[in-house]
């Protein structure tokens, strides 16, 4: 899956056959995402943190999400 944090606020997710596209915000801890399909439009933000190298994405319940395994800046 990849995932596209856009500067206007746009969000996208595409991979293995399914695609969506919602809205993002920042937070004190990290970001919060809004989607048009997953979780049925329900708000949901997740923590950031950078360790050994790693940018590593939490979710709410302190569970790893995912690994930052690339980032562009425009």
């Amino acid at each position: 899956m990849e995932l596209w944090f856009k500067a206007d606020g746009a969000i996208e997710i595409a991979g293995n056959n399914f695609s969506d596209s919602g809205t993002w915000r920042l937070n004190e801890t990290g970001y919060c995402a809004k989607w048009q399909r997953i979780r049925n439009g329900e708000e949901r933000c997740f923590t950031v943190r950078t360790a050994l190298g790693q940018t590593v994405v939490y979710n709410p319940d302190g569970s790893p999400s995912g690994t930052v395994v690339r980032s562009v800046a425009p």
